[in-house]
């Protein structure tokens, strides 16, 4: 039979280990968005990793730009570029620590919060296999925030983080969140997705 073999990359199909991994990987960042909501920081912050970054780029639009056919992190912000957040792990648990005070101006009154993650999947490794220990995850965001009797926010994006195993389970080494939207009309971005 002439034509293009029909491998798993073709067809879409998956191993069974593949799609467990899949799954751990969702129960994972399902749990997470849980303990936001919940407003457990001191449990999420022990998801991640030490030496993990949490960076939220701003999105380039510039007219005439064909970004048609890029990948989603190639519209935004890299490295030394503007970004509404770029920050070690460190800073984001004294953002917590602030939080945790019941000071931050920013979240009088407190937020509530209802995050929906979607659309998980572990990305493949350039050799075409996930790696055991480090995974790169896509995942999909909605964040619905309401502060008082009528502020209502929404926040929707995509993510890439970088997962690592450790003895405990999996840990946060590296967050960027591309948010789905040019110009940010929020009061505070004290929150996290």
């Amino acid at each position: 039979m002439d034509g293009p073999a029909v491998t798993a990359a073709t067809t879409g199909a998956a191993t069974t280990d593949v799609v467990a991994l899949d799954l751990e990987i969702a129960r994972f960042l399902y749990r997470e968005a849980a303990l936001l909501d919940d407003r457990r920081w001191d449990d999420w912050l022990a998801l991640w990793a030490e030496d993990g970054h949490y960076s939220v780029p701003i999105r380039r639009d510039v007219e005439g730009d064909d970004s048609w056919g890029r990948p989603v992190e190639e519209c935004f912000g890299g490295p030394g570029e503007l970004h509404y957040v770029d920050e070690p792990f460190l800073v984001a648990s004294v953002r917590v620590a602030k939080l945790k005070t019941g000071k931050a101006w920013a979240e009088q009154p407190p937020s509530h919060t209802t995050r929906l993650i979607t659309n998980v999947h572990v990305l493949d490794d350039p050799d075409g296999e996930p790696d055991g220990d480090e995974v790169l995850v896509h995942s999909n965001f909605l964040v619905h925030r309401t502060r008082g009797a009528t502020h209502q926010e929404q926040f929707v994006g995509t993510r890439r983080d970088r997962l690592r195993r450790s003895d405990d389970g999996w840990r946060i080494a590296g967050r960027r969140v591309f948010l789905n939207t040019s110009v940010l009309g929020v009061a505070n971005l004290q929150l996290f997705f």
